[in-house]
């Protein structure tokens, strides 16, 4: 059966955890070690630009012939390279390390 790693990773945050790493970002403070500003200082310059309506509401998907199909390869993708980072499988997709007890 076909798992979609992008719906698995985006169900793992639920609304409340988002909306509290939201308030945790905006109340972060930057320093004078800070590579970039603070997400709070982002925030109050963006404000100030004019304010505009999205010209179209598709969704980014549609830019895509068969969105199912791609996702499928890219999760085996992922997937793959997850597998060989943790040794569980080889450069050639063979599996070389099983959970569990050895035989």
């Amino acid at each position: 059966m076909f798992k979609n790693i992008y719906d698995t990773g985006s169900k793992a945050y639920s609304k409340v955890k988002v909306d509290e790493l939201k308030q945790k970002l905006l109340k972060q403070k930057g320093n004078i070690f800070s590579s970039h500003p603070a997400v709070s200082q982002r925030m109050k310059k963006v404000a100030r630009f004019p304010k505009r309506e999205a010209k179209k509401k598709t969704s980014a998907r549609s830019l895509f012939k068969d969105i199912t199909e791609l996702e499928k390869e890219m999760t085996a993708e992922l997937t793959g390279i997850i597998f060989y980072k943790l040794g569980i499988i080889n450069e050639k997709g063979e599996i070389i390390k099983r959970k569990g007890k050895a035989k």
